[in-house]
Protein backbone atom coordinates (compact mmCIF):
# COMPACT_ATOMS: atom_id res chain seq x y z
CA UNK A 1 0.00 0.00 0.00
CA UNK A 2 1.40 3.39 -0.97
CA UNK A 3 1.79 6.41 1.26
CA UNK A 4 -0.61 8.31 -0.99
CA UNK A 5 -3.34 5.68 -0.49
CA UNK A 6 -2.80 5.60 3.29
CA UNK A 7 -2.99 9.41 3.32
CA UNK A 8 -6.23 9.35 1.36
CA UNK A 9 -7.86 6.92 3.78
CA UNK A 10 -6.64 8.98 6.75
CA UNK A 11 -8.08 12.13 5.18
CA UNK A 12 -11.47 10.42 4.86
CA UNK A 13 -11.17 9.21 8.46
CA UNK A 14 -10.32 12.75 9.57
CA UNK A 15 -13.52 14.14 8.06
CA UNK A 16 -15.60 11.39 9.70
CA UNK A 17 -13.88 11.96 13.07
CA UNK A 18 -14.39 15.74 12.89
CA UNK A 19 -18.07 15.50 11.97
CA UNK A 20 -18.84 12.85 14.60
CA UNK A 21 -16.78 14.60 17.28
CA UNK A 22 -18.39 17.99 16.75
CA UNK A 23 -21.87 16.45 16.72
CA UNK A 24 -21.18 14.60 19.99
CA UNK A 25 -19.76 17.70 21.69
CA UNK A 26 -22.74 19.80 20.63
CA UNK A 27 -25.14 17.10 21.84
CA UNK A 28 -23.48 17.14 25.29
CA UNK A 29 -24.43 20.76 25.90
CA UNK A 30 -20.95 22.32 25.82
CA UNK A 31 -20.96 24.96 23.10
CA UNK A 32 -17.24 25.36 22.33
CA UNK A 33 -14.15 23.19 22.51
CA UNK A 34 -11.63 25.85 23.51
CA UNK A 35 -12.61 27.89 26.58
CA UNK A 36 -12.77 31.65 26.77
CA UNK A 37 -10.92 33.56 29.47
CA UNK A 38 -12.36 35.11 32.61
CA UNK A 39 -15.91 34.35 33.75
CA UNK A 40 -16.76 32.63 30.47
CA UNK A 41 -13.85 30.27 31.07
CA UNK A 42 -15.17 29.42 34.52
CA UNK A 43 -18.61 28.78 33.02
CA UNK A 44 -16.99 26.53 30.39
CA UNK A 45 -15.22 24.53 33.09
CA UNK A 46 -18.53 24.12 34.93
CA UNK A 47 -20.27 23.03 31.72
CA UNK A 48 -17.54 20.48 30.98
CA UNK A 49 -17.70 19.26 34.56
CA UNK A 50 -21.46 18.75 34.21
CA UNK A 51 -21.22 17.18 30.75
CA UNK A 52 -21.31 13.45 30.34
CA UNK A 53 -18.66 11.29 28.75
CA UNK A 54 -20.22 12.17 25.39
CA UNK A 55 -18.37 15.51 25.40
CA UNK A 56 -15.01 13.91 26.17
CA UNK A 57 -15.51 11.20 23.55
CA UNK A 58 -16.43 13.85 20.96
CA UNK A 59 -13.46 16.02 21.93
CA UNK A 60 -11.05 13.10 21.63
CA UNK A 61 -12.56 12.27 18.23
CA UNK A 62 -11.71 15.82 17.12
CA UNK A 63 -8.14 15.35 18.34
CA UNK A 64 -7.86 11.97 16.58
CA UNK A 65 -9.26 13.66 13.47
CA UNK A 66 -6.43 16.18 13.66
CA UNK A 67 -3.83 13.42 13.82
CA UNK A 68 -5.47 11.58 10.92
CA UNK A 69 -5.46 14.86 9.01
CA UNK A 70 -1.71 15.15 9.54
CA UNK A 71 -1.17 11.72 7.98
CA UNK A 72 -3.53 12.69 5.17
CA UNK A 73 -1.48 15.80 4.45
CA UNK A 74 1.72 13.74 4.42
CA UNK A 75 0.14 11.45 1.82
CA UNK A 76 -0.89 14.52 -0.16
CA UNK A 77 2.70 15.76 0.03
CA UNK A 78 3.93 12.41 -1.30
CA UNK A 79 1.63 12.79 -4.28
CA UNK A 80 2.43 16.45 -4.97
CA UNK A 81 6.21 16.25 -4.65
CA UNK A 82 6.29 14.58 -8.06
CA UNK A 83 4.66 17.68 -9.54
CA UNK A 84 7.28 20.15 -8.35
CA UNK A 85 8.73 21.90 -5.36
CA UNK A 86 6.20 24.73 -5.18
CA UNK A 87 3.20 22.43 -5.01
CA UNK A 88 4.84 20.37 -2.25
CA UNK A 89 5.05 23.46 -0.05
CA UNK A 90 1.28 23.59 0.60
CA UNK A 91 0.98 20.26 2.47
CA UNK A 92 4.12 21.03 4.48
CA UNK A 93 2.64 24.32 5.67
CA UNK A 94 -0.69 22.53 6.25
CA UNK A 95 0.99 19.98 8.52
CA UNK A 96 2.58 22.81 10.51
CA UNK A 97 -0.72 24.63 10.94
CA UNK A 98 -2.74 21.51 11.77
CA UNK A 99 -0.14 20.49 14.37
CA UNK A 100 -0.61 23.82 16.15
CA UNK A 101 -4.41 23.53 15.98
CA UNK A 102 -4.35 19.95 17.32
CA UNK A 103 -2.14 20.99 20.23
CA UNK A 104 -4.43 23.94 20.99
CA UNK A 105 -7.40 21.54 21.17
CA UNK A 106 -5.51 18.92 23.17
CA UNK A 107 -4.48 21.24 26.00
CA UNK A 108 -7.95 22.23 27.27
CA UNK A 109 -9.39 18.75 26.82
CA UNK A 110 -6.44 17.00 28.40
CA UNK A 111 -6.50 19.34 31.36
CA UNK A 112 -10.24 19.84 31.80
CA UNK A 113 -10.77 16.57 33.61
CA UNK A 114 -8.39 17.62 36.37
CA UNK A 115 -9.30 21.30 36.71
CA UNK A 116 -11.01 21.94 40.04
CA UNK A 117 -13.77 24.50 39.99
CA UNK A 118 -12.92 27.69 41.82
CA UNK A 119 -14.75 28.37 45.03
CA UNK A 120 -16.90 31.47 45.35
CA UNK A 121 -14.22 33.54 47.11
CA UNK A 122 -11.42 32.63 44.72
CA UNK A 123 -13.72 33.01 41.70
CA UNK A 124 -14.16 36.69 42.50
CA UNK A 125 -10.43 37.25 42.88
CA UNK A 126 -9.73 35.50 39.57
CA UNK A 127 -11.92 38.02 37.78
CA UNK A 128 -9.94 41.08 38.95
Amino acid sequence: MSLTRIGAWCAIGAVVAFVAGIALMAASGVQVLIPETGKDGLDWIADVDDASGVFFFGAWLVIVGGVLGLVGLIGFYDYLRRAGDWLALAPILGVFGLTLVTISHLLPIGGSAGWPLASGSSRGSAMR
